[in-house]
């Protein structure tokens, strides 16, 4: 177990730094990667709920503008404007829900970003080594 690991760094010590090199390379490799993806898909989650404010922006200037001409005309007019204040709600959650992936994303990018971090003073410090 243990002696045998022991041994084989003192008899090959390239080798040794070698491969925790290549480890953290790789892993450095899979976190670059893992961070652009979140970037990414942050950047999207920011465009989808600027489009869902915009809906919704427009949704409840309609649904009031309705609801005065409802005042007018009932009937018809009355309900066109009770299913509009029902999409702003369903806009509502779903800018909502939206802004919560998009947090969700801004902290897992910010944990990438962390380990990147994290694993490039590793690689200095093998290099150092070395």
């Amino acid at each position: 177990g243990r002696s045998r690991g022991c041994r084989r760094i003192r008899t090959f010590p390239a080798t040794a730094t070698r491969r925790p090199t290549a480890a953290v390379a790789a892993t450095l490799a899979a976190s670059a990667a893992l961070e652009a993806r979140l970037r990414q898909e942050l950047l999207e989650f920011r465009r989808a709920n600027e489009g869902l404010r915009a809906d919704l922006e427009t949704a409840l200037q309609e649904a009031d503008f309705q609801r005065r001409r409802a005042d007018l005309q009932q009937g018809r007019e009355a309900e066109a404007a009770a299913r509009l204040v029902q999409r702003c709600e369903q806009l509502e959650i779903e800018l909502r829900t939206g802004r919560k992936r998009s947090s969700e994303a801004e902290s897992k990018l910010l944990q990438a970003e962390a380990e990147r971090d994290t694993l490039l003073r590793e690689r200095a410090e093998i290099s150092e080594q070395a």
